[in-house]
């Protein structure tokens, strides 16, 4: 089995574009399961208060499901821009398409479930973390939101030994910066130790950061497809074109080495 990690994704259009059926056919010829970051929810009335809300249309599940989707993560700081049920309208909706999540949830307990793949004699158990410190709203007790990015409760989950092969997403670090915090560094070094830690996806930065290919850490891929946003980066950051670029990482779960 062969997963492709691919960065941030946006779409809030009405119809499905070229690029993702271009992209789409890339997928299937190669015969690839995608994990991606859903960078957002579906609308509500009740949006949060914040800078920027951000949604996807009802057609990015189609879009999922051309590029062969199998879960997405959702610890991100747009996840709860349309509140609870915003969330709660996402959750429903994934899960009638077939599609896996996790790192977000209705409550804590439910934000902290792994979604599992269990192929080839494997079970690979993926976690979503997202860091308060830049917009995710963690769940805490009965109240929506992001699995908090807390060390010790991933040490918690490592030392279980519950799953065969653990993979993390990180939703950190600061946008558009292209070096990892120093602290996020060494913790993600001190996570990849133990053995059945296969890879450590990383999120936010909308800008490739640096990578450990030996380790597979990916602390950020930058940008997949950020739909009308991509609008704004153009005016806004003509002087920085990174936040147009992004990486997917290929992971081969036979050998576990990965590929840019």
């Amino acid at each position: 089995m062969r997963l492709l990690f691919l960065g941030d994704f946006l779409y809030d259009y009405k119809e499905i574009n070229n690029d993702i059926l271009e992209i789409s056919k890339y997928i299937k010829e190669n015969d690839l399961i995608t994990i991606l970051n859903f960078e957002g929810a579906f609308r509500s009335k009740d949006p949060y208060k914040k800078m920027v809300n951000l949604f996807c249309t009802k057609e990015s599940l189609e879009v999922l499901k051309l590029l062969n989707v199998r879960a997405v993560n959702l610890a991100n700081n747009h996840v709860m821009d349309f509140s609870k049920k915003g969330l709660e309208n996402l959750l429903i909706a994934l899960d009638k398409a077939g599609i896996g999540h996790f790192g977000a949830g209705l409550n804590k307990q439910d934000s902290m479930k792994p979604f599992i793949i269990e192929q080839d004699n494997q079970q690979i158990y993926f976690y979503g973390f997202g860091w308060n410190m830049e917009e995710c709203i963690n769940a805490k007790g009965d109240n929506p939101g992001t699995a908090p990015l807390d060390f010790k409760e991933i040490d918690k989950i490592i030392r279980k030994r519950e799953a065969q092969h653990l993979i993390f997403s990180f939703h950190f670090g600061y946008e558009y910066e292209k070096l990892p915090q120093p602290y996020h560094f060494k913790k993600c070094r001190e996570i990849a130790r133990n053995k059945r830690v296969k890879a450590i996806i990383g999120h936010h930065p909308h800008v490739v950061q640096g990578y450990d290919l030996r380790n597979n850490i990916f602390y950020s891929l930058g940008n997949f497809y950020f739909g009308t946003r991509r609008r704004l980066y153009n005016e806004n950051f003509k002087y920085y074109p990174d936040v147009n670029l992004g990486i997917g990482v290929i992971l081969d779960t036979r050998t576990w080495k990965s590929k840019i």
